[in-house]
C-alpha cells in the first residue's frame, strides 16, 4: 500500500492533473463567493460553515503529510503533488459543503 501511494504521488502525469483540479475547485469557490447568493447574509453563513469544515480537513491532511516529511520533501514531484493534494482536499470539502448547505438551508 505504501509503494502504491508513493508511486501515485511520484507520477509526472499527475502534476498537471492536480494543478488543473486545484484551479477548478478554487474558481468554483471564488465564483460562489462573489455571486449574488454568496454575498448576501444567507450565502455568507453558508460560506462560513463550509470554510469551517474545510479548515478541519486542512488541519487533518496537513498533519497526515507532516508524518511523512522526509518522504514528501525528498522529491520535488512528490512535494508538489502533496501540496496540491492538500489544497484539493480543502477546496473540494468546501465546495461540497457549499452544495450541501445550499440544499439544506
Amino acid at each position: 500500500m505504501g509503494n502504491l501511494i508513493y508511486d501515485f504521488l511520484n507520477s509526472n502525469r499527475l502534476v498537471p492533473v492536480f494543478a488543473v483540479l486545484c484551479i477548478i475547485f478554487f474558481i468554483f469557490f471564488v465564483v460562489y463567493a462573489l455571486s449574488k447568493e454568496g454575498r448576501d447574509e444567507h450565502g455568507r453563513a453558508i460560506l462560513g460553515s463550509a470554510c469551517l469544515y474545510g479548515a478541519i480537513v486542512l488541519f487533518v491532511t496537513i498533519n497526515i503529510f507532516t508524518q511523512f516529511t522526509y518522504t514528501v520533501t525528498s522529491n520535488v514531484i512528490i512535494f508538489s503533488n502533496s501540496i496540491r493534494l492538500v489544497f484539493i482536499s480543502f477546496f473540494l470539502t468546501v465546495d461540497i459543503a457549499v452544495l450541501i448547505l445550499r440544499k439544506l438551508r
